[in-house]
C-alpha cells in the first residue's frame, strides 16, 4: 500500500505512517478541529480485486464491532468514514508502542507479566459477554502506555461473533496467527471465550521466555504441534520461572478447552496468585491429574554466550537448559564418556566440513564473521549476513544498489524485509529455505542525501537484529 503521508482524509491530515498490515496502514494524523494527534487506520478498496473486497468487508465489520465495545482496556473508536476508495477509522494515539517492544527490552518477571495479563483479561471478558471472540491475540495487538502502565487491546478485524455467521467466518476458513491459535481454531470447531484464554496464555508465555510454546517453519507443522504435542514447560527455557507459574500456563494451554480456565479473568487471577506465591487452581488440578509435559529441548552442541535484551524473544537463544543429572554415579560416568566422544566427533567433523567448504569455489562470497554478530550465540538463532554492499556506499541519483544477503539457521523464519530509516517497509520476500537462504533486493533511491536502510528477518511477529545499509546519493554529474 502506497504511503499516504501528507494527504487529507475528511478533516484529518496524515502526518506519518506508523504501522502497516496486509492491505491497510496506520498513520499519525492531526485533526482540523484541534486537540491531540490521533491514529488513523486506512484501507484502499479496489473493487476489481477479490482479496481487496474481502479485506474491505472485514475492515467494515471491525468498525462495527469496535463501535459497540466500550471498555477501559479496549482501544476506542473515535470516528470512521469512507472517502472515495479510502475507508478509515480514527483511534487515540498511544505513544508507548506495542507489547512486542516492551518484551524486547527485557524478560518480564511473573509479577510484571501479571499486570498486563490482568488488563487484557478484563477486556476479553467484557468482549466475551457481548459474544465477541477476538481470535487473534498476540503482542503486536496490544498497545502499551508505559507512563500510565495501561494496556489497550486492538485489532478486532477477525473477531468472531458467536451469534453471527458470515462468509468471512464460515466452515473451512481457518483464521488467526499460527503460533497463538488454539487447537479448536485449527479444527474449525465452535469457539468461545476459552479460545482467547489459550491465546492469552501464549502471550504470557512469550512475556516470560521470549518464546512461543510451539515454533515451526511451516503452518502444517505448527498445526500438528498445537493439536497433538504437549506444551513444553516455560521452565525449559527460563529456570527462574516458578513451578506454580508454569502450572498455570500449562493449564491454560490445555488441548481440550474444558480443561482450561473458564474465563480470561479466572486465568489472570490464578496467574497473579502463582506470581505472588499463593495457592492456585492449577496446583490443585496438577495434584489430581499431573499433566503430560513435553521434554525439554536437548542440550546445545555449542555453549551460548549471554544474550543481550535486544535479541529476538522467540529465536531460542534462551531455550537451552542442561537436563538434571541422575544421582546414580555409574550413569554419570557413562553419560560423561558419551558426551566426550560426541564432542571429539563434532570437532573432527566440523574441521572436515570447514576444509571442504573452503575448497568449494562455487560458494557465495564470504562475509567477515564479526559483521554477522551471531557467531557466539545458539545455533537456532536466525542470522543475516550482508554480502553486499560491505561498507557505506556512494552513488549518483538514478543508479541502483544491489543488496545481497544470506540468512542462516532459518527454521521458523517466514520473511525478510528491507525498511527505510522511518520504518517503512520497501520490499519483502518470503523465506522458504530451512537452513540457508540467499537473495537480494535492488534499491533505487529517488532523492539525494544519506539513505539508512535495514534488513530485518521475521519469525512470525518477531524480528531479528537489523543489518544496517548506508547509501549516500548525490546529484547526477
Amino acid at each position: 500500500m502506497a504511503d499516504l503521508s501528507g494527504q487529507t482524509l475528511g478533516r484529518y491530515t496524515l502526518l506519518a505512517r506508523i504501522g502497516r498490515g496486509g492491505m491497510s496502514s496506520v498513520y499519525r494524523a492531526s485533526d482540523a478541529d484541534g486537540g491531540a494527534d490521533v491514529a488513523i487506520k486506512v484501507l484502499i478498496l479496489d473493487p476489481e480485486e477479490e482479496e481487496s473486497v474481502v479485506f474491505f468487508e472485514r475492515f467494515r465489520r471491525e468498525v462495527e464491532i469496535i463501535h459497540n465495545l466500550h471498555h477501559l482496556h479496549i482501544l476506542p473508536l473515535l470516528d470512521f468514514d469512507q472517502t472515495g476508495e479510502y475507508m478509515y477509522f480514527v483511534m487515540p494515539l498511544v505513544k508507548g508502542g506495542t507489547l512486542v517492544e516492551l518484551i524486547k527490552e527485557a524478560l518480564l518477571t511473573p509479577q510484571e507479566a501479571a499486570l498486563w495479563v490482568e488488563q487484557i483479561a478484563s477486556a476479553l471478558d467484557y468482549a466475551h459477554q457481548l459474544n465477541v471472540i477476538h481470535r487473534d491475540l498476540k503482542p503486536s495487538n496490544v498497545l502499551i502506555d508505559i507512563e500510565r502502565q495501561h494496556a489497550y487491546l486492538t485489532d478486532f478485524g477477525i473477531a468472531k461473533l458467536t451469534n453471527f455467521t458470515s462468509n468471512l467466518t464460515q466452515t473451512g476458513n481457518v483464521i488467526g496467527t499460527p503460533a497463538y491459535m488454539a487447537p479448536e481454531q485449527w479444527r474449525d470447531d465452535p469457539l468461545d471465550g476459552r479460545t482467547d484464554v489459550y491465546g492469552l496464555a501464549v502471550m504470557a508465555y512469550v512475556m516470560l521466555t521470549r518464546r512461543t510454546p510451539f515454533e515451526s517453519d511451516s503452518a502444517h507443522n505448527m498445526m500438528y504441534q498445537h493439536l497433538n504435542d504437549p506444551a513444553p514447560s516455560p521452565r525449559a527455557y527460563e529456570e527462574s520461572i516458578p513451578e506454580s507459574v508454569a502450572q498455570v500456563l500449562l493449564m491454560a494451554l490445555a488441548k481440550d478447552s474444558n480443561d482450561r480456565y473458564t474465563s480470561a479473568s479466572e486465568f489472570a487471577l490464578d496467574f497473579r496468585r502463582a506470581a505472588d506465591g499463593d495457592p492456585t487452581i492449577a496446583a490443585s488440578a496438577h495434584e489430581k491429574t499431573p499433566p503430560r509435559y513435553a521434554p525439554p529441548p536437548p542440550p546445545p552442541t555449542n555453549i551460548p554466550q549471554p544474550v543481550t535484551p535486544t535479541e529476538d524473544f522467540s529465536t531460542g537463544a534462551y531455550g537451552h537448559i542442561v537436563p538434571e543429572q541422575s544421582s546414580n554415579f555409574p550413569y554419570r560416568i557413562l553419560f560423561g564418556t558419551m558426551a566426550a566422544v560426541m564432542l571429539i566427533a563434532l570437532v573432527i567433523g566440523g574441521g572436515l566440513l570447514f576444509a571442504l567448504s573452503n575448497d568449494n569455489t562455487n560458494d557465495a562470497p564470504s562475509v567477515n564473521a564479526t559483521e554477522d554478530s551471531g557467531d557466539n550465540t545458539a545455533l537456532d538463532v536466525p542470522r543475516i549476513q550482508l554480502v553486499a554492499p560491505s561498507s557505506p556506499t556512494e552513488q549518483q541519483l538514478g543508479e541502483t544498489t544491489t543488496i545481497q544477503f544470506v540468512i542462516f539457521d532459518t527454521q521458523g523464519v517466514t520473511a525478510v524485509a528491507l525498511q527505510d530509516d522511518a520504518g517503512n517497509e520497501l520490499e519483502r520476500l518470503a523465506v522458504e529455505s530451512q537452513t540457508r537462504y540467499e537473495a537480494q533486493f535492488v534499491y533505487r533511491p529517488r532523492v539525494t542525501g544519506e539513505h539508512r536502510l535495514s534488513l530485518i528477518a521475521y519469525r512470525g511477529e518477531i524480528t531479528s537484529q537489523p543489518r544496517l545499509i548506508v547509501i549516500t546519493v548525490s546529484e547526477d554529474e
